[in-house]
C-alpha cells in the first residue's frame, strides 16, 4: 500500500470517527447533531468548540476526539509528505544512476569478452 492510500485511509478513518463521536457528543450535551459534528471537528482541528462539556460523557468524548482525532489528522499529513518525499528521492536515484551508467559507459567504452 502507498503512502498516499495509506494517507487516504486514515484521513477517511478519522473523518467516520470524528462524525460519530460529533453525533455522540451532541447527544450526551443535548444540542443539535449539526453542532455536535461542528464541536467533533473544532476539537478535531484543536480550535475547541463553543460548547463546554457538562456531563461525564461530553468530557470523555471530549478527551477521546483530542487523543484519537487530532493524531489521526497528523499521521495523514505526515504520510502525504512522506509519499511526496519518498517519490522525489526516488526519482533523483534514477537520475543519479543513469547519470553514472552513462559516463561509465562513456570512459570505459564497450566491454569485450576476451577469448
Amino acid at each position: 500500500m502507498t503512502h498516499h492510500r495509506r494517507a487516504l485511509a486514515v484521513i477517511a478513518a478519522a473523518v467516520v470517527l470524528d462524525a460519530a463521536l460529533g453525533v455522540l457528543f451532541s447527544a450526551a450535551e443535548r444540542i443539535p447533531v449539526a453542532h455536535g459534528l461542528y464541536c467533533g471537528l473544532a476539537n478535531a482541528v484543536t480550535v475547541g468548540c463553543d460548547v463546554a462539556p457538562r456531563t461525564v460523557a461530553g468530557y470523555v468524548i471530549s478527551a477521546i476526539e483530542c487523543a484519537l482525532i487530532v493524531p489521526l489528522f497528523a499521521a495523514t499529513f505526515s504520510l502525504f509528505t512522506s509519499g511526496l518525499t519518498a517519490g522525489h528521492v526516488a526519482a533523483s536515484e534514477d537520475r543519479i544512476k543513469r547519470h553514472v551508467n552513462g559516463a561509465l559507459r562513456h570512459h570505459l567504452g564497450p566491454m569485450r569478452d576476451t577469448p
